[in-house]
């Protein structure tokens, strides 16, 4: 097991002493060590219940013969934080959830884990931590909210920047405004609607991270309980097994046959979701970061880099363009910049490839994701 390396051998007894000190017994040091990542939050109403699934899934996980120590994550509310300078957090939090999620998983040899995210930021973030770990991993989300009902209809957290905007047209008054606000919202749980939350829960279960039922069951339906139980036995028989693995799961070449793009304007010209564009193409995409195009994440492993560049090539030869024509690459949002190569530059996640000096625009590229 991969806890062994903390927990066997004469040189390890220091750290024995210590899992000791956690209140586990020698029979519980012997079994498969087990993180429940729980990103609860009381400001975040679909991480509001997570701390009770995550004693569920601690449960099922000691029933099935693992121990389960629970370990944190943060959250931003992307609703609460919208319309002020905190929207400026909230993309980056999702890299720090996906580092700390590396961090604590490497760094304390857990055996597997089972992820328990909910909203927008906090899935994928805990999916890319684990799938850069790469031990065996489940996500276990909270489940979406239900719908709101106002005046005989269903309505959401969409709804209430609908009547926003009906009170400052006249066409709403305050008693009716207070009326959506208490009444669209009505449960714990991600916000009702296919937005970022509830999209990539269902993506988990399509691409094998998570059990049926991940992001459809209502979150204060029982049934979520039968979920926590059958993923916290899964979860037990993959770490005793070694697998599968979340990179077993989750292949570049997988993920090449989504179709990433709807077949419109330009994004029918890019295969794979991975763009080379001239600059004059590019700069049509719109990005709230007030760039343009948003950085495609790039898998590090030498396969898949391998594949990327397959693919990336085939987009190049539209428009002649060469690794030669690349000399520059971004990070993020263009906090600083490399003169690093081609094949450098695509080794890193997030990296974008800006203008080139050669003063020839129509081969200024950058490597977009087209949402």
């Amino acid at each position: 097991m991969i806890s062994d390396q903390i927990k066997t051998g004469v040189d390890r007894a220091p750290h024995r002493s210590l899992l000791y000190a956690l209140g586990l017994t020698e029979e519980e040091m012997a079994r498969p060590l087990i993180a429940v990542v729980s990103a609860k939050s009381d400001i975040i109403p679909g991480h509001i219940h997570l701390d009770k699934i995550a004693e569920a899934v601690k449960a099922g996980i000691y029933a099935a013969g693992g121990t389960p120590v629970v370990v944190p994550a943060i959250g931003v509310c992307d609703g609460i934080v919208m319309g002020h300078k905190g929207m400026h957090y909230s993309l980056a939090s999702r890299e720090l959830i996906a580092d700390s999620v590396e961090t604590l998983l490497t760094a304390h040899c857990f055996d597997g884990a089972v992820l328990i995210p909910n909203c927008d930021k906090i899935v994928p973030g805990m999916l890319m931590g684990a799938i850069r770990v790469n031990i065996p991993a489940l996500v276990c989300s909270g489940g979406p909210m239900l719908a709101g009902h106002v005046n005989g209809k269903k309505t959401s957290l969409s709804q209430m920047f609908e009547a926003v905007g009906a009170y400052q047209a006249g066409k709403l008054d305050d008693a009716g405004l207070r009326k959506c606000e208490q009444s669209s919202c009505p449960s714990c749980g991600s916000c009702s609607g296919m937005f970022t939350a509830n999209s990539m829960n269902c993506l988990c279960e399509a691409l094998g991270m998570a059990l049926p039922g991940n992001g459809t069951i209502l979150a204060v339906d029982p049934k979520r309980q039968d979920l926590y139980r059958l993923a916290a036995k899964r979860i037990v028989q993959m770490a005793k097994k070694g697998g599968p693995k979340p990179r077993d799961l989750v292949t570049l070449r997988d993920l090449a046959k989504f179709p990433f793009m709807k077949k419109t304007d330009l994004r029918d010209e890019y295969p794979y979701g991975l763009t080379a564009a001239p600059l004059r193409d590019i700069n049509r995409f719109h990005c709230s970061s007030g760039t343009t195009g948003k950085p495609i994440c790039i898998p590090q492993t030498k396969g898949d880099l391998e594949v990327w560049t397959d693919a990336t090539a085939r987009c190049f030869a539209m428009y002649g363009i060469t690794a030669d024509d690349i000399v520059q690459v971004s990070y993020g949002y263009g906090l600083f910049t490399g003169g690093l190569g081609f094949h450098d530059g695509a080794q890193h996640l997030g990296a974008t490839v800006l203008p080139t000096s050669t003063g020839n625009t129509e081969k200024h590229i950058r490597l977009c994701y087209m949402p």
